[in-house]
């Protein structure tokens, strides 16, 4: 979503780095599986978190590139909930991590948030109850998806009223978005909010309401 001179994958790619990108299931760019369709069977489908990311699908990739690479050990890049993921990982699966991971960089690294200010958190942690309840009810499994809009009404409506805009990203990206890029700021709001299981979203809440990770 930056320009590519300052993107760290394209800054290290350029230094000679031999660079894969990991997406974590269950945002727009993720949502295919061998057997569940997201939608025509979103229970089966959305039922994971962050920890089984940590426990299936970060060792799943490093397989995966192993494999085709034959390189054995890694350095893992992460941010937010992708520290969150490696965090698990090492904490509860240190012998298979200690042999892949050579360096584990962490931006915005994620583990206890009981004083964070993001808006959707500290909501879900406040309404725990009420909103497990509501989504069970109403058989919700995932939240934030974009299926609701595309990238030209994105546009469009960001150009026609930016504080509204100002305001989405604020909720889903960032508290401070004076510090954000405003040149890419319509790049932002096209990919973002991205989609996420209510597990996640749930499993956080629970880290804020009981102050551990």
């Amino acid at each position: 979503m930056n320009y590519d001179d300052v993107a760290p994958a394209f800054v290290a790619a350029r230094a000679g780095y031999d660079v894969w990108l990991g997406n974590s299931r269950g945002n727009t760019y993720s949502c295919k599986h061998k057997e569940y369709d997201p939608w025509k069977n979103e229970k089966k489908f959305w039922d994971f978190d962050w920890q089984d990311m940590g426990q299936y699908d970060i060792p799943a990739s490093l397989d995966y590139i192993t494999n085709l690479t034959g390189q054995d050990k890694f350095a893992y890049v992460g941010h937010s909930q992708g520290t969150t993921q490696m965090f698990y990982g090492l904490a509860n699966f240190e012998d298979y991590y200690k042999d892949k991971i050579s360096i584990f960089v962490a931006l915005a690294p994620v583990t206890q948030i009981s004083h964070t200010t993001t808006t959707i958190f500290k909501l879900a942690a406040d309404f725990y109850d009420e909103l497990d309840d509501a989504f069970s009810l109403l058989n919700i499994h995932s939240v934030l998806n974009n299926t609701w809009y595309n990238s030209d009404v994105t546009s469009a409506f960001c150009n026609i009223l930016p504080p509204i805009c100002l305001a989405l990203e604020s909720l889903f990206v960032t508290c401070n978005t004076k510090y954000d890029d405003k040149d890419r700021f319509e790049v932002y709001m096209n990919h973002e909010p991205n989609g996420a299981s209510v597990k996640s979203i749930e499993h956080y809440a629970q880290n804020m309401k009981e102050d551990r990770f």
